[in-house]
């Protein structure tokens, strides 16, 4: 392989991509759900705490909070009901913000560095940046790094797991990643603020990867293309952990990992529960640690909620948000296929998991993990789905589907193995075993196909991050939280906004035009 292709193909050279194009702010999506993070994470730095009550009341408007005598998460309109609603808690009262407290705490780095370098750069300090509105930019590249640091793990996972030479493996890691940041909720949501779904996709990730591990072959496991108990094992290495060569702490890790990734959003108790499930079924032997890593960290993370004064456990992770009625059924295709909010209509490239899950399939030893991955990826659906707000409020396209997406990639790779070209002509994949993928796979239509739906899935979402009228739909005609089901709409559709105003006015009208 090239010095170039090498250095194109490197992991520098994706996070320096990557970092450079979500760092291009248009759309301002810190002023929802994830606003009160940056100000908690500076509670936690000046004070040790997570009270908010010393921010101005309307800072406090319009955001979920939890304050004593008030339901957990009530919002108010106007300064003069926060006013109130502090002058009935008490002097001593403390408020909170509703949502997570992971982000908040991934914040507190840029809290830190802003501190440090802020004042010297004559920018002020964090507090100043933030009551004065100037710490937006901030706020979306810190979430944009915690996007960036699961795209790395994204990479490494696929590299270990597609065959051929050292290039054609850098090539489709590579290329997969960038259709991975640029095609998915990865771009159009979770790099744009502190929502949940960044650290969840980190988290999400590291899971896979410490699964594939225990999977077998150490590192990422023995590669779909494998004949089941091909996998080379170092023996100095099985000495250290188990049989897979996986070493000792991946067990208990992978424990830790999956109860960081249910603090951080609960509705990841779905893939948590189905890769515990699948340690018990494949890897019986390793339950015990991965079952005391849960526990230890459990423990750890209760004690540190009562500590921050959360609450054990903290309102947000109420069950009762959770509702199965009727109106799932709908909510479920709407995640699916409606025009505003479907996965597979703004992310069409997640149907490679379809014939990736069937490649899987055709190895035997790999049934558990397709098993335990195809109920991620549809529990998750049904969990979101049940939310009395199903439609994830004032967002863009599939926000709540985000954390399919680790599951659904890890399906997708051997499709994607199998359709990518060889230089030799040599089979792409031998994920069905000792049998070459079938040729309609390998076919230069096949290709097309899977190029057409990695552009659209670029192009739907580069929409979301880059134009102001896809977040002016949200407000109007009239706001999607008073008629949600405007998600179905085709005339109305959220991204045909965005194209609409770049055919009839231009670009810069489309980009960051007035609604």
């Amino acid at each position: 392989m090239s010095t170039a292709g090498r250095w194109a193909t490197s992991p520098l050279a994706l996070v320096l991509i990557v970092l450079t194009v979500y760092a291009v702010v248009v759309v301002d999506s810190t002023d929802n759900d994830p606003s009160l993070a940056p100000f908690t994470a500076l509670s936690l730095v000046r004070d040790g705490d997570t009270d908010l009550r010393d921010l101005p009341p309307e800072i406090l408007v319009e955001r979920p909070l939890v304050i004593v005598g008030q339901p957990a998460g009530v919002t108010f309109d106007s300064v003069e009901q926060v006013r109130a609603a502090l002058d009935a808690a008490g002097p001593d009262a403390e408020v909170r913000d509703y949502f997570p407290v992971v982000p908040a705490l991934l914040a507190v780095p840029t809290v830190v560095a802003v501190d440090l370098l802020g004042p010297p750069l004559g920018q002020g300090d964090a507090e100043q940046l933030l009551l004065e509105d100037r710490f937006g930019w901030l706020h979306t590249v810190t979430a944009s790094v915690v996007v960036v640091l699961a795209l790395l793990i994204a990479r490494s996972i696929t590299l270990g797991l597609v065959s051929g030479t050292e290039g054609r493996r850098r090539w489709i890691a590579t290329v997969t990643t960038l259709v991975l940041a640029f095609g998915t909720t990865a771009w159009s949501v979770a790099s744009r603020a502190l929502w949940q779904h960044g650290p969840s996709l980190l988290l999400l990730l590291a899971a896979l990867w410490l699964v594939l591990s225990l999977r077998g072959g150490g590192d990422t496991g023995a590669r779909p293309g494998e004949h089941p108990g091909s996998a080379t094992v170092d023996p100095e290495a099985a000495g250290r952990g188990d049989a897979t060569g996986a070493p000792g702490w991946t067990a208990p890790a992978l424990g830790v990992v999956l109860t960081a990734a249910v603090v951080t959003r609960p509705t990841n108790a779905v893939p948590a529960l189905a890769l515990l499930g699948w340690v018990a079924w494949s890897r019986r032997d390793r339950l015990g640690p991965v079952v005391l890593g849960v526990v230890v960290s459990a423990v750890v993370a209760a004690g540190l909620a009562a500590a921050l004064g959360l609450g054990v456990p903290p309102p947000y992770y109420s069950a009762s948000r959770i509702t199965v009625g009727a109106e799932t059924v709908g909510a479920f295709a709407a995640n699916l296929v409606s025009p505003s909010r479907g996965l597979v209509v703004s992310t069409p490239v997640v149907l490679l998991a379809l014939p990736g899950a069937w490649l899987w399939w055709r190895r035997p030893a790999d049934r558990p993990l397709v098993v335990a991955l195809v109920l991620w990826v549809g529990g998750l659906v049904l969990a979101v789905s049940a939310f009395t707000q199903w439609w994830a409020g004032h967002t863009f396209a599939a926000r709540f589907t985000t954390e399919t997406l680790p599951a659904l990639l890890l399906l997708a790779v051997p499709a994607l193995d199998a359709v990518a070209p060889q230089r030799n002509g040599t089979a792409a994949v031998a994920a069905v075993g000792p049998d070459r993928a079938p040729g309609w796979m390998r076919s230069r239509a096949a290709l097309v196909v899977v190029v057409v739906l990695a552009v659209w899935s670029v192009g739907f979402h580069a929409a979301g991050a880059w134009s102001r009228q896809t977040s002016c739909w949200n407000e109007g005609p009239v706001d999607v939280d008073d008629e949600p089901a405007r998600v179905w709409s085709v005339t109305d559709a959220q991204v045909g906004r965005a194209a609409g105003a770049l055919v009839v006015h231009g670009p810069r009208r489309a980009v960051a035009g007035p609604c």
